[in-house]
């Protein structure tokens, strides 16, 4: 499917996925300078700029239990905490 978007995601701008994100840079820079997203700050630590679709795909995916896990912790009772 990843494969599939990033086709859509070319022929709809033009551009592959590395012309995209350098064109892209300055901005992903200016979010990271501002600490207000800390989470995306450690992924551009481990990886600078040399993100691809299917990183940032494996980053968000590895994080989703967590919050699913959070949500879940937030709801009020044990009956309740299964019945989404």
């Amino acid at each position: 499917m990843a494969v599939e978007l990033e086709s859509q995601a070319r022929q709809d701008t033009g551009m592959t996925a590395e012309e995209w994100m350098t064109s892209h840079e300055p901005r992903l820079a200016a979010i990271q300078t501002t600490q207000s997203y800390p989470i995306l700050s450690t992924l551009f630590d481990q990886h600078g700029s040399e993100l691809d679709l299917g990183t940032l795909f494996e980053f968000g995916l590895a994080r989703m239990p967590d919050g699913v896990e959070s949500l879940l912790d937030r709801l009020p009772g044990e009956s309740s905490r299964w019945s989404l």
